[in-house]
C-alpha cells in the first residue's frame, strides 16, 4: 500500500507551481484564453505567502472577457489544469453582448524539493 501511495507523490507535486515558472504559468494562461476566444488579464505580484519552508500560497487575479460559452469553456480548462487554482471570488458583470469575468484566487508553489 506504502508503494502505491509513494508512486503518487509525483502527480501530487504536478498541482504544485515551481520557482521560475511563472512566465510559462501565465503563457499558458493566455493560451488557454486565447485558444477560446476569450481576453486574458492575469494579476498577481508571485511574492504571496509562505506557509511552510517548502510551500507559498500566492494571489492570482484573472480578468476575462468574452461571451459566456467562451468563459465557461476557458474556466473547464482552468479546472483541468494540472496545477491547483483555488478560487475565492468570481465576479460576472455584462456588456451588451460579451460578460466581463474577475476571478480572484490562489495558486501554490513548491520552493524546495
Amino acid at each position: 500500500e506504502l508503494k502505491g501511495i509513494e508512486s503518487s507523490l509525483g502527480d501530487l507535486d504536478q498541482i504544485f507551481i515551481k520557482p521560475g515558472q511563472e512566465v510559462a504559468l501565465v503563457a499558458r494562461l493566455e493560451n488557454m484564453a486565447s485558444s477560446e476566444g476569450v481576453d486574458l488579464s492575469a494579476t498577481s505580484d508571485f511574492a504571496g505567502k509562505k506557509l511552510n519552508s517548502s510551500y507559498k500560497q500566492v494571489p492570482l487575479q484573472l480578468n476575462l472577457k468574452g461571451n459566456f460559452s467562451q468563459i465557461m469553456s476557458f474556466m473547464e480548462k482552468l479546472e483541468s489544469t494540472p496545477f491547483y487554482f483555488n478560487p475565492d471570488a468570481i465576479t460576472v458583470s455584462s456588456e451588451k453582448f460579451s460578460l466581463t469575468t474577475q476571478v480572484i484566487g490562489k495558486i501554490y508553489f513548491k520552493e524546495n524539493d
